[in-house]
Formats: structure tokens, C-alpha cells, sequence
């Protein structure tokens, strides 16, 4: 960035410099956040944290489906499939072939085309830190392991939002509001798997 000071007097000149360089520092800060990658670095705790600091492999809360889509043309162990209808990006892992092998993640957007939620399945877990990987166990729901309440702490309410008992399905809902998430457990017959959302947390009073 080039600033063209001309006549102003020193003292001017310094506090413009000095603005610049704080605006400079911010952006700086903000892109080196963003760059968390919850597949490589283990985080301690969720609770006060910004969720939008958190990436899977680069994909993070509010980025735009054009650049998550190139992130995606990228990856060397993601493909992405997008809905043509509401731009809904479908991520699976690789095989060693390139094709797709199994269900990782969706990526949801909101109406001004920012990502406002991503939802990842249980056969991506072992690509995550093992603190998320605690998330996938009733040990989040329930309140039972005290290193898993450090993590996220307990939820702030619960709904059932799929019941079909021809089918024996059950989905519950637990909802972490303040720090924007919400962990998924599937109940069908006597299997019982899990996901986990994130959200930005202004859409979370919506989720129900």
C-alpha cells in the first residue's frame, strides 16, 4: 500500500502511518484466524471462541460457494458436488482413484451467499483432531466425560427433529447456542451414529 502524504505535518503523517498500519495488523490477524484447520491443529475448548475462526481443510463459515468450490478443485483428498438448485455443496472423500469414497461434509449458504452452516459425518473423523472427534459419541450429549464439557461444555436445548417410527428413525437435535453448534444423534433400529454442525451463531435461534 502507497500513501501519498504530501504537505501534512509530521505528527499527522505518523498517526496516518500508524492508522494504516493497525488496518494493515487487523487484516493480517484475521486471515492468519481463519486458518485453524481442525484436521491439523488440536483446540482446547469451543466456549467463547469465534466458530468462524475454524476450517476444515480451508472451507471456514462465511466464505462464498465460488471460493469454496476452489478450495475444493484443489484438494487432493475432497471432491465437491454442488446442487444446481440452491448451490448445497456435497463433500466426499477421495479414493485412490479420484472418485468419490465416502460422505465427509455438506456446506450450506444463507441468502447473501455466505456459508452459514457445514455439517460433518462420523466417516470424516478420522481426519479431525481429537477433540472433535469427541463429538461424535453420546459422551457430548449427555454431560458424562468432563474433558468433552471442557471442549463444549453442555447443551442448551434439545428437539427431536425427525421421528418416523414405521422405520424405527429418530433424529435429535442438541443445540450449543452461544458457541454454534449442534450435534446430530441418529437413532435407526439399533444403530446409533452422530454429526455435528457448525453455524454462525446469528442463524442459530432459528434452528428448531
Amino acid at each position: 500500500m502507497i500513501t501519498n502524504l504530501g504537505n501534512i505535518s509530521p505528527i499527522r503523517a505518523i498517526t496516518a502511518l500508524t492508522v494504516v498500519l493497525i488496518i494493515s495488523l487487523t487484516t493480517a490477524a484475521q486471515k492468519v484466524a481463519k486458518s485453524i484447520d481442525i484436521t491439523k491443529v488440536e483446540v482446547e475448548t469451543l466456549i467463547g471462541a469465534d466458530i468462524r475462526t475454524f476450517s476444515l481443510d480451508g472451507l471456514h463459515l462465511g466464505m462464498t460457494p465460488e471460493e469454496a468450490s476452489k478450495i475444493l478443485v484443489a484438494s487432493k483428498r475432497l471432491l465437491g458436488v454442488t446442487d444446481p438448485v440452491d448451490d448445497t455443496i456435497y463433500v466426499f472423500t477421495k479414493d485412490k482413484n479420484g472418485k468419490k469414497e465416502k460422505t465427509a461434509f455438506y456446506l450450506f449458504w444463507d441468502g447473501n451467499r455466505r456459508m452459514q452452516r457445514m455439517t460433518v459425518f462420523e466417516d470424516f473423523a478420522t481426519y479431525l483432531s481429537n477433540n472433535f472427534k469427541s463429538l461424535f459419541s453420546s459422551a457430548a450429549v449427555e454431560g458424562t466425560s468432563q474433558s468433552v464439557k471442557r471442549f463444549v461444555g453442555i447443551p442448551d436445548r434439545s428437539d427431536v427433529t425427525m421421528d418416523i417410527p414405521s422405520v424405527e428413525a429418530k433424529v435429535t437435535a442438541f443445540y450449543f447456542d452461544k458457541i454454534g453448534l449442534t450435534i446430530n444423534k441418529l437413532q435407526h433400529h439399533e444403530k446409533v451414529s452422530y454429526s455435528f454442525t457448525l453455524t454462525l451463531p446469528k442463524y442459530m435461534s432459528n434452528l428448531k
